[in-house]
């Protein structure tokens, strides 16, 4: 590589810069006839973290790798994965410097950068196609299982997108969300494994110092520069201005400073990952949560994700999040998501809940999970639940969080029935639990196998009947 332009910076970055920012730029400058640009960084670590990512002179997203990565380059036909490949555009380029953790003691850095002609080799890389929106069809609606939080080398993953699709088809999967840190880098690549049974769907986990939110369906990088309630609500408007799903993950987890949800107040939010990876009393306490919505009115549609990253754990597929779709295609999928027909599974060949009503009294199903059952009060709805592979598990049904039926499930396929008279607006929800303790019935040391989104319960208004809320 012919060198065109070197540069070394040195700086510090303090507590107080942190308190008034979440970031911190440098720029430099690259000249004409740049084909590749070599970066490299270290800093003072100890209780610091300093996350990386580069904007070109256009003002475009050229990548992120969070803390993950020391070295990188991006050229015009190959990159670093988490970068873009693209032309390297002469002008002020940006480092950000993401101030994820700063010490009482400050944190100093040193960057390098390298600014080389165009290399030989690089060029004759072939150049990704765009990934189409459709991938794959199936000829009949049917459940689909997934994984729609997952890491690759992307971002902080330890597998390749080639080794994720081999790991994914061999235990069963029909299909994994692309869900890298603050990157689309790994978006480029899914048209080159669509296929009749398996299916990647392009994501950003949008990863703030403020919680984390997966965005599915994206072609457009998303930006995760967010600080303030009004930056998140803005950041979800602009999700949906994009046709896109917007689903908060893992709101109780204190595990990592950065993962815990801080903005409750904020609305329109499609879905909240109840289930992240082998269940914890976070997870219990982010279904707490998501109840507490329901019992308020809200729809909002409950998701599982493994939060993956090719190490033991979480294993892929733990928990596996079922879909009923009319085919495996990235809009069918995510609008079957967007209903709410999605229950969720500890693995792919864990417990299984099918949740189903009643509601003209034929002795046929009407609704699956995610759907509105209209009826007038007084009159009478029956739920049914098919539940698979829990013998010796417990079947719990729940309505406005308290829970109404309960049941030991004494067969590999177990149905039940519940008969209920309507009077107000209201919800049913399954799940299959598993006691911890068999001295205590304490529902936080219960630990949950799989739980179903709800079938709505709506009332029709009489005449001259006012609008009562009923929650």
């Amino acid at each position: 590589m012919r060198i065109l332009k070197e540069y070394i910076f040195e700086g510090r970055v303090s507590k107080e810069d942190k308190n008034s920012s979440d970031y911190k730029y440098v720029l430099f400058k690259v000249p004409k006839k740049a084909g590749i640009l070599q970066i490299s960084y270290n800093y003072s670590k100890g209780d610091n973290v300093l996350d990386i990512g580069v904007f070109d002179s256009k003002g475009s997203f050229r990548g992120w790798s969070g803390s993950n990565k020391s070295e990188l380059f991006i050229s015009e036909n190959a990159a670093t994965p988490g970068y873009l490949h693209g032309k390297i555009y002469p002008g002020s380029w940006k480092i950000i410097l993401g101030l994820y953790k700063i010490s009482q003691e400050g944190c100093r850095y040193t960057i390098k950068v390298r600014i080389g002609g165009i290399n030989r080799e690089l060029q004759k890389r072939k150049i990704i196609r765009p990934f189409k929106q459709e991938y794959a069809e199936t000829p009949k609606k049917r459940w689909f299982k997934g994984d729609l939080h997952v890491h690759t080398n992307h971002s902080d993953g330890a597998k390749s997108i080639r080794d994720l699709v081999n790991e994914a088809m061999t235990i069963g999967l029909n299909f994994v969300a692309l869900t890298d840190h603050n990157t689309i880098s790994q978006n480029l690549h899914v048209e080159e494994y669509e296929s009749s049974d398996f299916l990647l769907i392009p994501a950003e986990e949008v990863t703030t110092y403020y919680g984390h939110a997966n965005v599915w369906g994206n072609r457009k990088w998303i930006d995760f520069r967010r600080r303030s309630m009004e930056d998140f609500q803005e950041l979800i408007d602009e999700v949906h201005s994009q046709g896109l799903l917007f689903s908060i993950n893992h709101p109780e987890d204190m595990n990592f400073p950065d993962g815990y949800w801080r903005f409750r107040e904020v609305s329109r939010f499609d879905c909240i990952e109840v289930w992240h990876g082998p269940w914890s009393i976070y997870d219990y306490r982010s279904l707490i949560w998501w109840d507490s919505l329901l019992q308020k009115g809200k729809k909002i549609v409950a998701v599982g994700g493994s939060d993956f990253h090719g190490t033991d754990l979480p294993r892929l597929g733990n928990p596996t999040t079922w879909v009923y779709s009319d085919m495996l295609s990235v809009n069918n999928i995510l609008n079957a998501i967007r209903r709410g027909h999605v229950f969720i599974s500890r693995y792919v060949n864990g417990p299984q809940i099918y949740l189903y009503a009643d509601a003209d009294g034929d002795g046929r199903v009407d609704s699956i999970c995610g759907d509105e059952v209209h009826l007038s009060r007084g009159d009478k709805l029956t739920i049914y639940a098919e539940v698979k592979k829990a013998k010796d598990l417990e079947f719990k049904l729940i309505s406005r969080g308290e829970t109404v039926k309960i049941e030991k499930v004494n067969s590999s396929y177990y149905r039940v029935a519940y008969r209920t008279q309507v009077e107000n607006d209201g919800y049913f929800r399954a799940e299959v639990i598993r006691h911890n303790s068999q001295e205590s019935d304490n529902a936080e040391i219960s630990e949950v196998l799989a739980l179903t989104n709800p079938i709505y319960v709506r009332v029709k208004k009489q005449k001259n009947e006012r609008n009562i809320d009923s929650f």
